[in-house]
């Protein structure tokens, strides 16, 4: 199987653990048919009980509309929420909304420390971001 095919199925599967622990949701920036078009290819569509793209709301991230109307969608308040973000914007976006924020930072927020003090949180990559997850749940239930 190439590398890349291996790493949509283990991101799916991460995604589809994560569903035993609560309703999962997906916010992106993004135009909607393009996050249609990755959930899709990556096999996520099951796992996903809402997904909130760009077009969804009249501010997008950073304001939290994003994630309190994921949160609403999802029927769950959002301080029961884990937001898990790579980006400056969506780090704030979460936080504003009053969630629990898992920060996976890339290149670019890795290096923005104002931004990454806003997250509770922190992972270097989805491994540990999962490790972390399992803890978080583990302490919450």
């Amino acid at each position: 199987m190439p590398s890349d095919v291996r790493a949509i199925s283990s991101r799916a599967a991460r995604v589809a653990a994560a569903t035993a622990l609560g309703p999962v949701g997906l916010v992106s920036a993004s135009p909607r048919r393009y996050v249609e078009a990755a959930v899709t290819a990556c096999g996520l569509v099951p796992h996903l009980a809402t997904v909130v793209a760009g077009e969804d709301v009249v501010r997008g991230k950073p304001a939290p509309d994003p994630y309190l109307l994921a949160a609403h969608r999802l029927g769950v308040a959002p301080a029961r929420c884990l937001a898990v973000e790579d980006s400056a914007s969506g780090i704030r976006s979460a936080h504003a909304a009053g969630m629990t924020v898992l920060a996976i930072p890339n290149a670019t927020t890795a290096a923005d420390f104002a931004v990454l003090e806003l997250a509770h949180h922190h992972a270097t990559d989805a491994r540990i971001a999962a490790k972390t997850l399992r803890t978080l749940a583990a302490v919450a239930g």
